[in-house]
């Protein structure tokens, strides 16, 4: 497995207690980068929520929140998790706070998001989902015959679901690297490093114990961070 998500962790998650700290002017902040797509799962992570006085805006593997924005309104028909309970850090954590660190990308294993092109698999003006496959990289194409629908590589976008622009040539067009950025004993994801390092003041808790791991070593805790404005929490891989 290459990484972990909150929800799936969020026993571990809510025995640690909550701590604030003193909230600072909000700047501005793209949430929505730290959202999902996806909003047909458990939760729908699609953009930011409000709750208990913050805005949050979370994928399930990434998590930040800052004080409440006017323009999101809490939304009781809206399937959301109950972000709170989360181990968010304060001012006075167990751990000593240091500046973001800096680039350094070791080998992974496993294939994770590439940071040059988000994912996208393609860089420049008119990159865009394809309309051919909507996507998805393949169409369904119907037979006559007995083997009935045929799942086909799509022609339009060479099975890579974007078209326009130009190929990355960080990841090949694959949207993935077998990379990781270094932050203490853990490793995150390039394209989550690349998010958290673009906040304004970012610091990170070293925690002062190495907390629970997993029968092959890897951190079962979020990475605490704090920014301008706001407050933050990212799993670390694991294989």
């Amino acid at each position: 497995m290459d990484r972990r998500s909150f929800l799936k962790a969020g026993a571990v998650a809510s025995l640690v207690p909550t701590v604030l700290f003193s909230r600072n002017p909000i700047p501005e902040i793209n949430l929505q980068r730290f959202c999902d797509s996806d909003a047909y799962g458990r939760y729908d992570l699609s953009g930011p929520f409000a709750q208990l006085g913050w805005t949050y805006a979370t994928d399930g593997r990434v998590a930040v929140r800052v004080d409440e924005r006017p323009t999101i309104e809490p939304d009781d028909k809206r399937r959301v998790p109950d972000a709170s309970v989360l181990c968010w850090a304060g001012d006075d954590s167990d751990g000593l706070w240091k500046p973001w660190p800096e680039l350094r990308y070791e080998h992974w294993d496993c294939a994770v998001l590439c940071p040059q092109c988000e994912a996208k698999k393609r860089l420049g003006p008119g990159v865009r989902d394809c309309q051919e496959c909507n996507g998805d990289g393949y169409v369904w194409e119907h037979f006559s015959d007995d083997f009935g629908d045929w799942e086909e590589p799509c022609k339009v976008c060479n099975k890579q679901g974007v078209i326009g622009g130009f190929e990355c040539d960080r990841c090949q067009g694959k949207g993935s690297i077998p990379e990781a950025q270094v932050i203490g004993e853990c490793h995150i994801g390039p394209l989550y490093d690349k998010f958290v390092r673009e906040l304004p003041g970012v610091e990170w808790l070293e925690p002062i114990n190495p907390g629970t791991r997993d029968s092959s070593g890897y951190s079962l805790e979020a990475i605490r961070f704090r920014f301008v404005g706001g407050q933050g929490l990212l799993m670390p891989l694991s294989k």
